[in-house]
């Protein structure tokens, strides 16, 4: 949603109701050390670089005030968001563009790409999936977005040891991955072959990851109408919604694997639409489509 000018702007249609209120000497010291110490300049004067320190300050919420304090409960990154703007002083007078904002951030981070990888045991009959912490049952591969200047496979290694515990770098190879364009975002996942199934996994951070399990290939659905899940391990086609579009392309990496005796070519599933780590830089935030002159009043 792109808005020219002040009068396009709508409010959201679903009302925000605040389920608890955060206490103030939790959010002094949020603020104090995610928001009013970002550095002056393009970084303070952005709203999508201001809505990344407010995820940070929510994870540190969730990871340390909601771990220490009993009576601290945990809020969604929307409820938070409204009263960190509430409560900062540099950030209040555009409490009421908040949920613009937000929105325009999320949109925004649907075109950083993601790296992961695609773990395989020895028989290359099983995969190991994680299901997220605040996503239900929603199972999918460890993975996430690429940080400024990092290489793709220094991105795959560090989010999958933070995800599983598990620490692929001995083990990934540049030419090993399948790459799909999912919904506007590019993700690619390294195959990493030969993982034990005794191994221990644990992950590293808190409040993300609530839990890492293997599964059959053969038993996960590869569109959203395939209902052998149901049937095989009584779980929707909707609980790995963000793998279906790797299953497939999975299988036939394994069968072309197994049939040449050698690793296949980097299998793309669609051509790439969405920027890559080496053109992710503070330069392409100036590109992005939020009139940063109407939120901030410049």
């Amino acid at each position: 949603m792109d808005c020219d000018s002040p009068n396009e702007y709508r409010e959201p249609q679903t009302p925000l109701t605040i389920t608890f209120k955060i206490p103030e000497f939790a959010l002094n010291d949020l603020c104090s050390r995610f928001i009013i110490n970002i550095p002056e300049g393009e970084e303070k004067e952005n709203p999508i670089r201001i809505f990344f320190q407010i995820e940070l300050a929510h994870w540190h919420y969730l990871d340390f005030f909601c771990e220490k304090y009993t009576q601290i409960q945990p809020v969604g990154i929307r409820e938070f968001s409204h009263q960190i703007f509430l409560h900062c002083p540099m950030l209040k007078e555009k409490s009421n563009q908040v949920d613009y904002i937000l929105e325009q951030w999320r949109n925004y981070k649907m075109q950083v790409p993601t790296f992961g990888a695609i773990l395989l045991d020895h028989s290359l009959q099983h995969v190991l999936l994680v299901q997220g912490f605040w996503t239900k049952a929603t199972w999918g591969f460890p993975k996430g977005k690429v940080n400024q200047d990092e290489e793709p496979i220094a991105c795959a290694v560090r989010e999958v040891y933070e995800e599983t515990g598990y620490n692929i770098y001995t083990k990934i190879r540049p030419k090993e991955y399948i790459e799909a364009n999912v919904r506007g975002q590019t993700v690619r996942l390294y195959v990493i072959k030969d993982v034990s199934m005794k191994t221990k996994f644990q992950p590293q951070t808190r409040r993300e990851i609530k839990n890492v399990r293997w599964f059959r290939l053969d038993q996960l659905p590869v569109t959203r109408k395939d209902t052998n899940c149901k049937t095989q391990i009584d779980l929707t086609p909707n609980s790995f919604f963000t793998a279906i579009p790797f299953i497939k392309h999975i299988r036939k990496w394994i069968q072309c694997f197994l049939q040449n005796n050698r690793v296949p070519e980097p299998i793309t599933v669609r051509q790439k639409t969405s920027p890559t780590s080496n053109d992710f830089t503070p330069d392409s935030w100036k590109n992005f489509s939020v009139d940063i002159d109407y939120i901030f009043g410049f």
